[in-house]
């Protein structure tokens, strides 16, 4: 099978990441993830709006989450259910190694991906809507950061609003593997390449 899109993007860096942390990013062909989330929103207008605008979900303690990714030519589909609240993303592979680039609808961004000691951070460096570059003053901050603990993969999304720095939303929590019909990225500690069986046909 290809390299997975967090493969390629990272480079060397992918090595430096835990077992848990690469099986989440592994995808083959459709992995599945589920887990719980603690949920805060912003309670500004502005960020209302951002929050409703992407479909980010409720505030809430442990919120029953699930994550389906699903590969595709250009990258990968993200799609995000929390207890029914649901929204998605399009990542594809950024012009520089150490960046990715996530589209929600006409809003693209462009994220780096420093790792240092196992932790993952995703700081927001460009964005574009409707294919017109934003300028940094209108764009939302990343304070986002993916690393392991006592063996699971755990996250935390903080996402900060521009023109007033007030919070659009955080969710924090973790995800595991889980199995169905199509295959889930499950990981093998003894394995440093995890990835998704294809889907049977």
């Amino acid at each position: 099978p290809a390299p997975p899109l967090f493969e390629v993007a990272l480079g060397g860096a992918w090595r430096h990441l835990n077992a848990e942390a690469r099986a989440l990013h592994a995808v083959q062909d459709v992995a599945r993830f589920r887990g719980q989330a603690s949920v805060e929103v912003g309670s500004s207008i502005l960020s209302r709006v951002l929050a409703s605008v992407f479909r980010f979900p409720h505030a809430g303690q442990d919120v029953p989450l699930t994550v389906t990714k699903m590969r595709t030519a250009s990258g990968e589909i993200w799609d995000r259910d929390f207890a029914g609240r649901r929204f998605r993303s399009h990542l594809s592979k950024a012009g520089s190694t150490g960046r990715i680039r996530e589209r929600f609808g006409p809003f693209t961004f462009e994220l780096g991906l420093p790792v240092s000691r196992g932790v993952m951070e995703m700081p927001l460096l460009k964005g574009w809507a409707f294919g017109v570059p934003l300028p940094r003053f209108l764009l939302p901050e990343s304070r986002t950061s993916e690393h392991v603990e006592d063996g699971r993969f755990r996250f935390d999304v903080t996402l900060i609003a521009p023109l007033g720095g007030r919070l659009i939303a955080r969710y924090r929590g973790w995800l595991e593997p889980f199995g169905g019909a199509e295959g889930a990225g499950c990981y093998d500690r003894s394995n440093p390449m995890p990835w998704a069986p294809p889907r049977s046909r």
